[in-house]
């Protein structure tokens, strides 16, 4: 097996299938080719392909650049907090400070 950055990978591939996936965000970001199977909140017909899967494969849909990065940016505006979660257990998440600037955050 062979470690590999996902973002690396989305820049050669010919399409991103995925159910509900961080790994469909960052296919947004970076134009890739998305097919989504299930339900998320990022399956939006300007940077997700709504053709049936064998049609996605034949001739994908690609989005717009500008596009998909403003969805992107809104969308990691919305719903992402910056955290890494695999950092040791010592370390803590403080999310009282993450949020306090954030629209509807603790003032």
């Amino acid at each position: 097996m062979y470690a590999c950055k996902i973002y690396k990978l989305l820049e050669k591939v010919a399409g991103t299938v995925t159910i509900n996936s961080t790994v469909g965000v960052q296919a947004i970001a970076r134009a890739a080719s998305l097919k989504i199977m299930g339900e998320a909140i990022f399956d939006h017909p300007d940077v997700a392909d709504p053709q049936p899967l064998d049609s996605f494969w034949l001739n994908p849909f690609r989005p717009d650049p500008d596009r998909a990065q403003a969805f992107y940016q809104q969308l990691k505006g919305l719903t992402q907090v910056p955290a890494a979660l695999y950092d040791a257990a010592s370390v803590p998440l403080r999310w009282h400070e993450l949020l306090s600037d954030r629209p509807g955050g603790d003032q």
